[in-house]
């Protein structure tokens, strides 16, 4: 795994309010990720380009419980057979524009979902890599980028 060319605190913006975080920059992906505590979760946010210099736009985020299952967010840790923890995510992906949701990211999503144990439910979720895979920074670029084309393409779509 790349080590990240800054680590900086920094407030993000998003719709409802604000988070203070801890900013990790990995310049060679174009990639940061920001970290930061709240009461019921563990928030992760990601987005592109530097956030230092050309602003902080949140393109994804994924935020396990810090207990049990919750549902109405969309990350989540799952376990398999050998007690290995992957961060996985539900396909929920907002925006708060025209053509941006869960339906229509999971109907334009081309990557593999796997069927997974969610509590009592089975589900389709986006397995992003496991918690100690040396190349989870790179899988989380790599979805970070394949939502912001998502985001790209549907609002283009809802433009025309």
């Amino acid at each position: 795994m790349e080590a990240s060319s800054r680590n900086t605190q920094k407030t993000l913006g998003f719709q409802g309010g604000g988070k203070e975080s801890t900013v990790h920059y990995f310049g060679s992906l174009n990639f940061w990720i920001a970290i930061a505590d709240s009461s019921n979760r563990y928030w992760n946010a990601f987005g592109l380009g530097n956030p230092f210099k050309d602003g902080s736009t949140i393109i994804v985020e994924i935020n396990p419980p810090k207990e049990g299952i919750d549902r109405r967010i969309s990350g989540t840790f799952i376990e398999d057979n050998e007690r290995n923890i992957y961060m996985a995510h539900r396909g929920r992906v907002g925006g708060g524009r025209k053509g941006i949701g869960k339906k229509a990211f999971m109907a334009w999503y081309q990557g593999t979902t796997s069927v997974v144990k969610d509590g009592d439910k089975y589900r389709d979720m986006i397995v992003i890599g496991a918690l100690d895979d040396k190349e989870l920074v790179n899988k989380l670029a790599a979805f970070t980028k394949i939502v912001s084309v998502f985001k790209d393409e549907a609002v283009a779509r809802s433009l025309r």
